[in-house]
């Protein structure tokens, strides 16, 4: 029964173990392949990016979308227009999209992390004609245009000005569209124009050219005083300088070097966003640059933000990476999991090898034991007396043979084993034979036989 069970033990050992194996390694190979491959290859990784829709923020996230559409990066762009900056805001507050561009000005959401700086504006108060006005402080109960015409614009003028001692009951604010400047100017309908846009650019100059050209006289900008302090003391605004003659020599406009302050529109990620991913994007953005700056010139723009040490917003580590040059590479991200997972199959393997070692032992003892059990019925056949014995004898001999052939047919035995069986076999049955014969011959001489042990004590 012992060698029964033993030989039970060690097929149930032969025939678990190597699929097992098998099993083991397909599985760790298929979690290997899904957990890393995506991420090094990002292939046709689709984000979605909400933007105010109809301005030039819009005109250039889908200029950038049509050119990583054809560009050899894994990443596009998909651009989901909404009302304004707060419902972009929104968006990736509750999980809608995957990038924003969003006013820094503004409340950003809680999940964003600065990617890049789309642009830069400035928020330039501009002084009709003939209008003397030198600190901000003396535009109360003045009427001042607020262009372009936004909600966000109105309130951002009514901040900048509460520095000054003055609250929105104290200014008129006048919304209007770019083409009616001139009629506002011409109607002595505005004292001041407050255009939010970057200093260089289209939108700027045509402001500027049409306040030239519909009164008489000469315009001017107003300088803020402490724009720096302002900016740091709100910290999400910016001290921006202009330079003397900067928008124009004859007359100088403006007159002298002045500080204006402004703020930065952002590109955000989500914060969970792949840092490769992130990265990727930074990278082609920027390449692409050039590629798009024809048709759309805001791209000229972009710019990395503020490092994050002096920063009060958070920079994506996607973007840290490659601001930083230390984009990580393949064997980077990813060498630490080849080197747990080659100790862990080294570990597999060897317990592997051990339990097989083991049961290998248990059978090759089992085995030399079916030896044993044969010298055992060798020796009691010698002193068995009773032809009925001697038949259960031959009987133990055939069932230890098969055993003995079943654990050849596993390898359990080596050629010197093999042999050794083999003798111990023949042995066995040469004395049942020959105590079987030993007894017929006294039986028909009428002798009573003796057992090998009272011969010796004669």
């Amino acid at each position: 029964m012992q060698l029964r069970r033993t030989f039970v033990f060690f097929r149930f050992l032969s025939a678990s173990i190597f699929p097992w194996t098998a099993v083991i390694l397909a599985v760790f190979f298929v979690a290997a392949l899904a957990f890393i491959v995506p991420r090094y290859l990002n292939a046709l990784t689709t984000l979605n990016i909400a933007v105010a829709a109809g301005g030039d923020d819009a005109q250039l996230v889908k200029a950038l979308a049509r050119a990583l559409a054809n560009s050899s990066t894994g990443v596009r762009l998909r651009p989901v227009e909404v009302a304004d900056s707060r419902a972009a805001a929104g968006m990736m507050e509750q999980k809608q999209a995957d990038l924003a561009v969003v006013r820094g000005d503004g409340a950003l959401p809680a999940d964003g992390a600065t990617v890049l700086v789309f642009h830069r504006d400035a928020v330039l108060i501009v002084l009709s004609p003939g209008r003397k006005i030198r600190i901000p402080g003396e535009l109360a109960r003045k009427r001042i245009g607020v262009w372009p015409q936004s909600r966000e614009n109105t309130a951002l003028l009514e901040t900048l000005l509460a520095d000054f001692s003055l609250r929105p009951a104290d200014i008129e604010p006048v919304l209007l569209a770019g083409a009616d400047i001139a009629s506002a100017i011409q109607g002595k309908r505005l004292d001041a124009l407050a255009i939010v846009a970057p200093i260089s650019g289209a939108a700027t100059d045509a402001a500027i050219a049409a306040m030239k050209a519909s009164g008489k006289g000469a315009i001017s900008i107003l300088d803020i005083p402490g724009a720096e302090g302002i900016a740091a003391r709100h910290g999400r605004f910016k001290k921006i300088d202009i330079p003397e003659g900067f928008f124009g020599a004859a007359p100088l406009l403006p007159a002298k070097d002045i500080g204006v302050l402004g703020f930065d529109y952002l590109l955000l990620a989500r914060g969970s966003l792949d840092e490769t991913i992130v990265s990727n994007l930074t990278k082609s953005l920027f390449a692409l640059r050039r590629e798009v700056l024809a048709n759309t010139p805001l791209a000229a723009r972009m710019e990395k933000p503020d490092d994050e040490k002096t920063s009060i917003r958070a920079l994506h580590p996607g973007a840290a990476a490659y601001y930083g040059d230390t984009e990580k590479t393949f064997l980077d991200r990813y060498g630490d999991w080849f080197y747990i997972g080659a100790m862990l199959l080294g570990g597999l393997g060897s317990a592997l090898a051990g339990l097989l070692s083991i049961g290998q032992a248990r059978g090759r003892r089992a085995a030399m034991g079916l030896i044993d059990s044969l010298i055992a019925v060798k020796i009691e056949a010698h002193r068995t007396l009773d032809f009925a014995r001697l038949a259960e004898l031959d009987g133990d001999i055939e069932r230890l043979s098969t055993s003995g052939l079943q654990f050849a047919r596993d390898s359990d035995f080596d050629e010197a084993g093999l042999a050794a069986l083999q003798l111990a076999i023949d042995e066995a049955r040469k004395s049942v034979g020959d105590q079987r014969n030993e007894l017929m011959s006294a039986a028909s001489a009428n002798v009573t036989p003796l057992r090998p042990a009272d011969t010796r004590a004669v």
